[in-house]
């Protein structure tokens, strides 16, 4: 009985800590849980002897939390989009198979690279931890998916106040949900724009051999020329800003802070 216990023990753990850390988060704010949350998988991990069953509780971990955490994907789908509540579950499945892959890395990395009980394993989970998070920053462009669900259930009156008044699925999208949601877009579009920055800056300097500032940055590493590199730096830097200050403030001003949808801005 003990062993069949531990066999299970840290797929359980993983199953657990994906609740409690998707509790931590929008729409249900317990922010207390957000430290404690990865103990047990931590715990449950730093024993573990099979690397399979550090990727099956990975994958379990990231299932539960993103299950938890994204049920306005149904929402959105059988309410705007007219499709059965089936599908709905089907979609929120599917979006927590794909970004479960990321705490499975984690999971499996973790087992693999140090002998059960050993230190090692707690002391490269955070850094294991931080290294996916980065990697889907920047393959999903940072889009804050259970950050959307605070713009849905933080305005419920907005919605059913639509409803009453016989806003249809086409209003209430656009001057409803829509506007709810902005803020949190324009938040995953300003962190999208920074890591597709960081990747234009690294194109052009293998694209394009000849001239750039990609190419201007490489040429002053080669030559020692910290002149030239810091000039190149500051026309990234400023290339940055305007685009912050012309682009996503002008929309922002248009859009959040005209509606008022801007905690302690004026409209």
């Amino acid at each position: 009985m003990t062993g069949r216990f531990t066999a299970w023990r840290t797929l359980a753990a993983a199953v657990g800590s994906g609740v409690l850390f998707a509790l931590a988060f929008p729409p249900y704010e317990l922010p207390l849980l957000a430290p404690l949350a990865l103990v047990p998988w931590i715990a449950a991990l730093a024993t573990e002897e099979k690397r399979w069953r550090g990727l099956v509780s990975g994958v379990l971990f990231g299932l539960t939390y993103w299950c938890v955490s994204i049920p306005w994907i149904h929402y959105v789908v059988t309410t705007f989009g007219g499709q059965s509540k089936t599908l709905g579950v089907l979609s929120v499945g599917i979006l927590a198979s794909i970004l479960a892959q990321w705490p499975a890395a984690v999971g499996w990395a973790t087992v693999a690279v140090a002998p059960r009980n050993s230190r090692l394993r707690l002391a490269v989970f955070p850094v294991l931890w931080l290294a996916v998070e980065h990697g889907r920053a920047n393959v999903y462009g940072g889009f804050p998916w259970n950050l959307t669900a605070e713009a849905l259930y933080r305005h419920p009156v907005w919605i059913q106040s639509a409803s009453v008044m016989g806003a249809g699925r086409t209003a209430m999208f656009r001057k409803v949900i829509w506007p709810a949601a902005l803020p949190y877009v324009l938040t995953g579009a300003r962190l999208a724009f920074g890591r597709a920055w960081i990747g234009v800056i690294g194109g052009e300097l293998l694209a394009s051999p000849q001239s750039g500032l990609g190419e201007i940055i490489f040429n002053a590493k080669e030559f020692l020329n910290a002149g030239d590199m810091i000039a190149a730096l500051i026309v990234i830097g400023i290339l940055g800003l305007c685009f912050e200050r012309f682009v996503f403030q002008i929309i922002e001003a248009a859009t959040i802070r005209k509606w008022g949808m801007v905690s302690g801005v004026r409209p």
